[in-house]
């Protein structure tokens, strides 16, 4: 009964977007626009729209968080990881010039573990907009395992940032764990629950 409830659910939710945003009047070009600008919302509206007329292009996500939308535009649309980076680069060529893109690809050349790719994309996302917590928050990732200092550096910089993003709290709890700072660990981790306690959907 739920399955069938769910699936009821989407299929009018798919209808809707279908009846309001026409699938000829977008392409990826929209998609990655919104993201330039910020607009994670309609970015999965149109990943919606693109969807049902291509399934390659499925980008319905849980969230407008950056992160669900890079990831899922990888396990969607999952290819050999190579051939996968090749694409994203041909894409990313028309958006050097937008942080927030750029970020995009740096998270997602993360998740297929290219870091070598993420790097090179968040350092230019990080030379346009120094402060973009986002960029600052996973290119400290990419210090994770060599640097530890350097990770909880970037990560602390990342949550005085944008202390509404909760993947800040998970990254510089991390760091500190790492660090064996334990009580720091322990404290931030309190203060994530604590704000995020009315949107548990936000903690990850």
């Amino acid at each position: 009964m739920m399955k069938a409830a769910g699936s009821i659910y989407f299929f009018l939710l798919a209808l809707f977007f279908t009846s309001v945003l026409p699938a000829d009047s977008f392409s990826t070009f929209d998609y990655f626009a919104a993201i330039d600008k910020g607009d994670y919302e309609t970015a999965e509206g149109i990943g919606k729209i693109l969807s049902a007329d291509d399934s390659s292009f499925y980008l319905i996500t849980s969230d407008y968080y950056q992160y669900h939308i890079s990831r899922n535009f990888y396990y969607i649309n999952s290819v050999d990881s190579s051939v996968f980076r090749d694409t994203c680069a041909e894409i990313a060529i028309d958006w050097e010039n937008s942080a927030r893109v750029m970020t995009f690809f740096g998270i997602l050349m993360e998740e297929i573990y290219k870091n070598k790719d993420a790097g090179i994309y968040l350092e230019k996302a990080l030379a346009l907009d120094p402060d973009n917590a986002r960029a600052l928050l996973y290119y400290g990732w990419l210090f994770s395992g060599m640097d530890k200092d350097k990770y909880l550096d970037y990560s602390l910089r990342a949550l005085a940032l944008d202390p509404d993003y909760s993947r800040s709290y998970a990254f510089t709890s991390l760091a500190y764990i790492y660090l064996n700072k334990y009580q720091e660990a322990f404290n931030l981790c309190l203060e994530c629950f604590s704000r995020f306690s009315e949107r548990n959907s936000d903690i990850y």
